[in-house]
C-alpha cells in the first residue's frame, strides 16, 4: 500500500505517491545523515584527543633533564624514561590521526550517498519534500 505526500505548499504541484523503493530511499537518507552527523562529532572527539597527545609531546620534552616521566594511563601512572614517554606518545598520536583519516574518508563517501538520495529524491517530489537538516 502506497502513501502519499501532501504539499504544504499550494505550489507545490499535484501529490506523488511513494513508492516502496521511495521510502526505502528516504530511510536510506535519514540513516547515513544520522552517521555523518555522529562521525563529525567523532572527528572533534578524535581531534581533541590528537591535541592533548601533541601538548604531552611538548610537556615530555620539558622533562628531559628527569629521571623518570609519570605517564597516566585511566587511573594509573606509569613511571617511564622520556624516550620510552616519547615513543608510545608518538603511536599514540599515529593511530589517533590513521583513526581521523578514516572517519573522514568515511564520512565523505557517506555525504556523497546523501547527496545522491537528495538529488533523486527532490528530482521526483521537489517542494513536497523537505531534506535540510
Amino acid at each position: 500500500m502506497a502513501s502519499t505526500l501532501v504539499p504544504a505548499d499550494p505550489e507545490a504541484g499535484p501529490d506523488k505517491e511513494v513508492t516502496w523503493e521511495d521510502q526505502q530511499k528516504l530511510n536510506t537518507f535519514n540513516r547515513l545523515n544520522a552517521k555523518v552527523r555522529i562521525i563529525a562529532e567523532e572527528i572533534q572527539t578524535k581531534k581533541e584527543q590528537l591535541l592533548q597527545y601533541k601538548d604531552a609531546e611538548g610537556d615530555i620534552m620539558m622533562l628531559m633533564d628527569e629521571p623518570v616521566v609519570r605517564y597516566q594511563v585511566g587511573e594509573v601512572f606509569f613511571h617511564l624514561s622520556d624516550g620510552e614517554a616519547t615513543e608510545l606518545v608518538s603511536k599514540h598520536t599515529e593511530h589517533v590521526e590513521q583513526l581521523i583519516s578514516q572517519l573522514e574518508s568515511e564520512s565523505e563517501n557517506h555525504t556523497s550517498n546523501v547527496s545522491l538520495l537528495k538529488r533523486a529524491l527532490y528530482d521526483k517530489f521537489g517542494k513536497q519534500i523537505n531534506l535540510d537538516d
